[in-house]
């Protein structure tokens, strides 16, 4: 939940707002700037910033999926994330690619069709 995750961040010390201040903003359109301690609006046209939830929330998740794919691979076993025919390095970073699919758009009613593997 929002509440559990504004907590972690919190006693963690990787974020110096309190949990109840913390907790609005994890799922909207806002990033955490640490040398500030500043929630501020996350534009879509920044370069590597992304929003609260995908840097603190999905980035730990998606480093794990990566690592247990690379390691299947370095001992020559068929992951099962990734089949023979596509590698990890096909797949970038999904909270970059958040930030790239929120710009781009579709003829067909401005609507994203997604393909997973």
């Amino acid at each position: 939940t929002a509440t559990s995750l504004a907590r972690s961040l919190f006693q963690q010390k990787l974020v110096a707002l309190k949990p109840l201040q913390l907790r609005p903003y994890i799922f909207g359109d806002y990033k955490y700037q640490s040398s500030t301690n500043k929630v501020l609006k996350w534009k879509p046209s920044s370069s590597d910033d992304v929003p609260i939830f995908a840097e603190y929330g999905l980035q730990p998740i998606w480093d794990i999926y990566q690592g247990v794919a690379t390691a299947t691979q370095a001992i020559g076993q068929e992951s099962a994330l990734f089949s023979s025919s596509l590698s990890s390095s096909q797949f970038g970073n999904p909270a970059l690619s958040l930030q790239q699919s929120s710009t781009s758009t579709t003829s067909n009613n401005n609507k994203v069709k997604a393909d997973t593997p």
